[in-house]
């Protein structure tokens, strides 16, 4: 909303110097005016790609990755160097656009006291997106920072967004370092869940978690409020649903070791406005299977 006015805002004295003095000092105001409102958009952009650039590059270290054993953090890297070289290629026009404004505020005559306006609410504007994007980035690092720092424990069921998070960037890695062709080979495993709440049975169904690979599965369905007892094969896990709603199931089962399930709450996870889920995950917006 605050974005929106400021817009706004600039548009409208765009209007107010074109129409009250149509002459050729405000009209070349106005492209100058223009091109600064574009390089800003720019560097909102690119800043806020270098924020996420950072972030990807923490998770990927905070997993184990570093130097040239990672070609995904050197990738991660570059792309980081040369998004840094446009972002100082848009500052040096911003200043020079800045400049002209201040020159031609300078030397305007009869039209000098309402461009000298203009290009106040131009810098003010500036000033404002700046400190908005500034935020943003700080948001940005702050949230990667948290999440790098996040310890999952593999005997942990029911986790937090960022957990959450950590459990699904693992999940990529393990399939990272293996072949899709064994893919085939893996069969839908049923499970069954049954909540209960005061002692009574309030819902039983049964599911089917989807391989993905190296001995992971994955699965979306709707829970509903009590003690959920989660039966696959011949384990089982037992887990607090405080609230209803769609939850991500994660089995992993390495051979050899005991087999591991996750269960991550979606809203949970859309509170992260995480942003980079993996194209094996299932839709986070779609509902949920209640077979």
């Amino acid at each position: 909303m605050l974005a929106t006015s400021r817009s706004a805002l600039l548009a409208a004295s765009l209007l107010v110097a074109t129409v009250t003095f149509p002459s050729a000092p405000v009209d070349a105001q106005d492209d100058v005016a223009a091109e600064l409102n574009t390089v800003l958009a720019e560097k909102s952009q690119l800043e806020r790609e270098v924020a996420q650039y950072r972030a990807s590059m923490d998770l990927l270290r905070a997993n184990g990755a570093g130097g040239v054993d990672s070609p995904a953090l050197q990738a991660l890297a570059e792309e980081l160097g040369r998004t840094r070289a446009r972002l100082r290629g848009l500052s040096e026009r911003e200043q020079a656009l800045n400049t002209a404004l201040r020159n031609q505020a300078g030397g305007a005559t009869a039209a000098g006291a309402e461009v000298t306006r203009l290009t106040s609410l131009l810098q003010g504007y500036y000033a404002d997106a700046e400190a908005a994007d500034t935020e943003s980035v700080n948001a940005s690092e702050a949230a990667a920072n948290a999440l790098a720092q996040t310890d999952l424990d593999s005997s942990k069921v029911l986790l937090s967004g960022a957990e959450g998070i950590a459990a699904i960037n693992l999940i990529s890695e393990r399939l990272a370092r293996v072949s899709t062709s064994g893919y085939s080979r893996q069969r839908d495993i049923v499970f069954n869940v049954e909540v209960r709440r005061d002692g009574a049975l309030i819902s039983k169904s049964n599911h089917s978690l989807r391989p993905v690979g190296e001995s992971q599965y994955i699965c979306k369905l709707a829970l509903r409020s009590g003690s959920a007892r989660i039966s696959v094969r011949d384990e089982q896990w037992r887990v607090q649903v405080d609230g209803p709603g769609d939850y991500l199931l994660t089995l992993y089962t390495p051979d050899p070791g005991d087999a591991q399930l996750h269960v991550i709450p979606v809203d949970e996870l859309r509170a992260t406005r995480w942003t980079e889920t993996p194209t094996w995950l299932p839709p986070l917006g779609d509902s949920a299977s209640r077979s």
